[in-house]
């Protein structure tokens, strides 16, 4: 008898467990989330105003880094955009979000990883290394992003 009470309330334990499961949802604010690697969000879907920044001098627009993304791996690229999203301190440095109006396939957001602190809605130029199909751990990765990113 004590061993089926023991059954008994292992199983109404579990069941009450596995129904009070609740899915991890990042707090997203304007200015920082808790973590870099959700930026595919509903907020990201939104209709953003049109955006349109002229290329740095000697630098190069996000859809030619998308479209020619092989060819700048490892190699170090300046960029000029408008800051759409910043997720600041994380994994010790601050992860800048930027679009200059340009696209690729639909890929118009690039990510840069810096200890600048910049602002949304500022317009920056960046130059930093080109990171293919970086992981972060967890087995996040990135497939494009710019690392160790300056203000230029």
């Amino acid at each position: 008898m004590k061993h089926l009470f023991i059954l008994v309330i292992s199983v109404v334990l579990c069941v009450a467990c596995n129904n009070n499961k609740k899915e991890y949802v990042p707090v997203n604010t304007e200015q920082e989330t808790k973590t870099p690697l959700y930026h595919k969000t509903a907020k990201d879907k939104e209709a953003q105003p049109d955006i349109h920044v002229d290329k740095a001098p000697d630098g190069i627009t996000i859809a030619e880094l998308y479209k020619n993304r092989n060819d700048y791996a490892n190699k170090t690229v300046i960029i000029r955009g408008q800051v759409v999203k910043i997720n600041n301190g994380i994994i010790n440095r601050n992860w800048v979000h930027l679009k200059d109006g340009t696209s690729e396939d639909g890929k118009s957001d690039l990510t840069f990883t810096t200890q600048a602190e910049v602002n949304v809605g500022d317009i920056v130029t960046f130059e930093g290394v080109v990171a293919l199909d970086k992981e972060y751990g967890k087995g996040y990765v990135y497939p494009l992003v710019v690392e160790n990113a300056s203000i230029k």
